[in-house]
């Protein structure tokens, strides 16, 4: 699903190459919040690299299947 779709858009990009790396996707401490599935996708790494990461990862965000949502927090208080 999407979550899976971003993951592939981060290996596709070769951020790891960056000194990136990708923790996910897995299922959200909450995993279904109002009848919605939620999976988590962290990215780790050095300041810029992690910009380029989420300068991807938007971009792939905007293909993602009908119905399916993403966002970002760059700088996660909680991973609930």
């Amino acid at each position: 699903a999407g979550a899976d779709a971003l993951a592939r858009a981060f290996d596709a990009a070769r951020l790891g190459a960056r000194g990136c790396e990708r923790l996910g996707p897995a299922p959200a401490p909450l995993a279904r919040l109002r009848g919605r599935y939620r999976y988590q996708l962290l990215v780790k790494g050095p300041a810029e690299s992690v910009r380029c990461a989420a300068r991807a990862l938007a971009e792939a965000a905007t293909a993602l299947p009908e119905g399916v949502k993403g966002s970002m927090d760059a700088l996660p208080l909680s991973m609930l």
